[in-house]
């Protein structure tokens, strides 16, 4: 399987603080990776560092095997690697439709591409259809996070990174999300995917990697992680009937 998506990240830090170190992720094409740890084990920060944000990083990433490690955070967007970050970054006064626009006016789109990803948006979330007209602070939570995932389409990603996508969000409304972002990954779209649910996840997932202190402390096939003794004891909420990993690499 081609990667899409690769990132060597020797070190990422907030000042002097080191939050990775020798971290390395690969994307394939059309695979939807998830990646788990506890609160501070930097899933957040191998985010902001793929994407450019935290500048504060040794690190190589390259897209469809080119370098774009010299890439700033917007041309890595232009490029194709797009982040949705935690906390439902909406544009509270817009309508839904005008923070859907947004992301396809700054990479100039053609009006058919723009209607043809607009089209994709709604028949992923058809609540965002409904409610095109209203401002986006009246959506609900969940609503407003479709939003944001919707936004990051409009983009048209290459690879999506998506922060939390469930955080807050009611179980109905969880599943709804899942459901959706493993139709994006059944229809080829690359997507690296944090999250807090690693039940979901995993389930989703075609392969994981579990941080740990800032560095790589598993990975492997979703399937064998779901079913790992020890990330079911640390993040599934208990232990499993049947102990050990069948593929799990212990970094």
């Amino acid at each position: 399987m081609t990667v899409r998506l690769r990132a060597a990240v020797a070190s990422s830090r907030y000042g002097p603080v080191e939050v990775l170190h020798d971290v390395n992720v690969e994307v394939a094409e059309g695979e939807i990776v998830a990646v788990l740890g506890a609160n501070g084990a930097g899933k957040t920060t191998l985010l902001r560092t793929i994407s450019g944000v935290l500048v504060k990083a040794g690190a190589a990433i390259s897209l469809d095997g080119e370098d774009i490690t010299r890439l700033s955070a917007p041309a890595r967007v232009r490029a194709g690697v797009v982040h949705v970050p935690e906390g439902r970054r909406v544009f509270a006064d817009l309508t839904v439709l005008e923070n859907l626009e947004v992301p396809a006016v700054a990479r100039r789109a053609a009006d058919a591409d723009r209607r043809a990803c607009l089209e994709r948006v709604y028949d992923l979330f058809p609540v965002l259809a409904e409610r095109r007209g209203q401002r986006a602070s009246s959506l609900s939570g969940g609503q407003q996070q479709m939003l944001a995932v919707g936004r990051g389409l409009m983009s048209a990603p290459r690879v999506l990174m998506v922060d939390e996508a469930s955080l807050g969000l009611a179980p109905a409304t969880t599943d709804e999300m899942f459901e959706a972002l493993a139709r994006l990954g059944a229809a080829g779209l690359s997507i690296l995917l944090v999250e807090q649910n690693a039940r979901a996840s995993l389930e989703i997932a075609a392969r994981a990697y579990v941080l740990e202190r800032g560095g790589v402390r598993l990975s492997g096939r979703a399937a064998d992680l779901l079913h790992d003794e020890r990330v079911a004891s640390t993040y599934l909420g208990g232990h499993l009937a049947t102990t050990g990993a069948t593929g799990a690499t212990e970094g």
